[in-house]
């Protein structure tokens, strides 16, 4: 039977996009969910229970490095070293493996290579996060990498986030990428649960979260087109973007992981109706 202190979950980052998500699934599973505004009061905690660690920063990093640094790692070390916890996530990134060229998928143990300039600042913030987490001895301080994270109230500055923004507002749409230019994505929902599972039950260190397959561009393009009064065109002679496949056979094997695909959840997410129609399914 599972201990107070193992159904407590404390989530970093709950005013976030998945830090909301998250005390909201997580509450609807019957956890107790803390999620403090002021990280001081952890002092005082006798246990954290399981501890999601949602800070940092995304599109706005270039802008903001100090912070940056100051969230993935910094802040991060303090707490690993101050707090006392039954498990701990880090929720890293996938971006991480933007330089990667094999035509594998990319594992959790494939080789990274990083470049030290202000674009690269975010991959080695992460993975700096990651090699404090690895470096103590405690297994139960685990890692998920996740990828393009889709869902109610995502980012507008993000590539699919745009998107639907601009189509909301009635506005035409004109992606500066190649048809062909690919992304990762996985429903927030899936984060929600594969974040819940790796923290009570996971057997790994490192969890790629992600759906595994790329979606191209052009299919986004051709469904929302199908079903919005505004249209999606390509810049002519655009580059060309596209990102590994990521192996996701841990979470399968483990957990059963069948990830959700976007194309399917695109017209609930135009009409702003993708909460209700998860909590639907459920």
């Amino acid at each position: 039977m599972a201990t107070l202190a193992e159904m407590k979950f404390t989530v970093l980052g709950a005013k976030g996009f998945i830090g909301k998500h998250l005390v909201s699934y997580l509450k609807k599973c019957g956890h107790a969910v803390v999620a403090p505004d002021d990280l001081n009061v952890l002092d005082g905690e006798k246990n954290l229970g399981n501890v999601i660690y949602a800070i940092g920063l995304t599109g706005d990093f270039r802008t903001r490095p100090h912070e940056t640094v100051q969230s993935h790692v910094c802040l991060l070390s303090h707490l690993l070293q101050t707090a006392n916890f039954a498990s701990w996530t880090y929720l890293s990134s996938t971006r991480i493996y933007g330089l990667q060229l094999s035509p594998d998928p990319i594992a959790e143990d494939s080789p990274i290579q990083v470049r030290p300039s202000l674009d690269g600042l975010y991959d080695l913030t992460k993975l700096t996060g990651e090699a404090l987490c690895l470096s103590l001895n405690r297994p139960e301080i685990r890692i998920a990498r996740l990828s393009n994270v889709y869902g109610s109230g995502m980012n507008p500055s993000t590539f699919l986030g745009s998107i639907i923004k601009e189509l909301r507002n009635g506005q035409n749409v004109e992606i500066g990428e190649d048809p062909k230019s690919s992304k990762d994505y996985v429903s927030v929902y899936d984060v929600c649960a594969m974040l819940e599972q790796i923290a009570l039950n996971g057997k790994y260190r490192i969890y790629n979260l992600a759906s595994g397959a790329p979606l191209a561009h052009d299919a986004i393009a051709f469904k929302l087109n199908a079903i919005s009064r505004q249209k999606i065109s390509f810049r002519a002679e655009a580059i060309m973007r596209c990102f590994p496949r990521f192996d996701i056979s841990k979470l399968v094997d483990e957990f059963q992981f069948r990830p959700r695909e976007l194309v399917e959840d695109l017209a609930s997410l135009l009409d702003n109706s993708y909460s209700r129609k998860i909590s639907d399914a459920r």
